[in-house]
């Protein structure tokens, strides 16, 4: 299993970043010990893939439906020209 592209499908998801809250990460670290190599991979390819998603959503061009904030309209803040 890729957990990179894992990583990168829980944040479009809207999942938690935590790889443990993640049910695959706990299945494929099931029955490894604490700080065992293979589940510290496991655990940083996720959360590299997650944060990868974070850059390229970040990263992105505004699309057309994107606008801009406008401020709200106050009474007393009209402009009287």
């Amino acid at each position: 299993m890729n957990f990179i592209n894992l990583g990168k499908a829980a944040h479009a998801n809207g999942e938690h970043r935590a790889p443990a809250l993640n049910a695959h990460v706990q299945e494929a670290i099931a029955g490894l010990q604490v700080g065992d190599p293979k589940a510290l991979r496991v655990m940083s390819e996720f959360t590299k893939g997650y944060d990868m998603a974070i850059r390229d959503e970040l990263d992105a061009p505004p699309s057309s439906t994107d606008q801009e904030p406008t401020a709200p309209n106050h009474p007393g803040t009209e402009s009287t020209e």
